[in-house]
């Protein structure tokens, strides 16, 4: 029996179907959920899981796939519940592993809504307004939804002293759409597959 994990993540590689594609084929047992090409880029995106995770195909994948990298993540958890992930760092261009765990708090918190949530929300509900309509924009904006957009304003903008703007607002809001829309594209491939 091999050791049970699951994993998730992207990584962006430059636009080189001549050396990337085969490194791809060479690996595909690591569950590539498909790639797409925007402008000079690649995006890999990657998510399986089941008895098939070995740390040296991981390896030897990010070691042949580095050249091409501009930036990546792909997060396990294994069965042991143990958590890591590789991460490109693109100052020294190399991977990095880095190990983790959850911790929860016992404590009873009151969640307190800020001011700045509120208008960060009312941000984001005109920004999508004035993209998609105020119907579609109403439908969309529900509270999954906006804590997803808080999440990336919080962890790439310096939202704690209050310094963020539309743009990153709009950035944030961009990206949930995609990962929306990749979660949707394969819950559909699965979809398929089980019939």
């Amino acid at each position: 029996m091999g050791y049970t994990a699951t994993w998730d993540g992207k990584i962006t590689v430059r636009r080189d179907a001549a050396h990337v594609d085969p490194i791809l084929e060479k690996y595909s047992g690591l569950g590539s959920n498909g790639t797409y090409a925007i402008g000079n880029d690649q995006y890999l995106y990657f998510g399986s899981g089941g008895e098939n995770y070995r740390d040296d195909e991981w390896y030897a994948f990010l070691g042949e796939i580095t050249p091409f990298t501009k930036e990546g993540e792909v997060e396990f958890a294994g069965e042991d519940n143990t958590f890591w992930c590789f991460r490109f760092d693109r100052k020294t261009g190399r991977w990095r592993e880095l190990n983790g765990h959850v911790e929860y708090d016992e404590t009873d918190r009151e969640v307190v809504i800020h001011p700045r949530d509120e208008e960060m929300r009312a941000m984001a509900a005109d920004l999508l307004a004035k993209s998609c309509g105020k119907s579609a924009a109403d439908v969309l904006l529900t509270d999954e939804f906006f804590g997803a957009v808080f999440e990336d304003v919080r962890a790439t903008s310096d939202y704690e002293k209050g310094n963020y703007n539309e743009d990153d607002v709009r950035l944030a809001i961009g990206r949930v759409l995609v990962h929306m829309a990749d979660a949707a594209r394969l819950g559909r491939e699965m979809n398929k597959s089980n019939v």
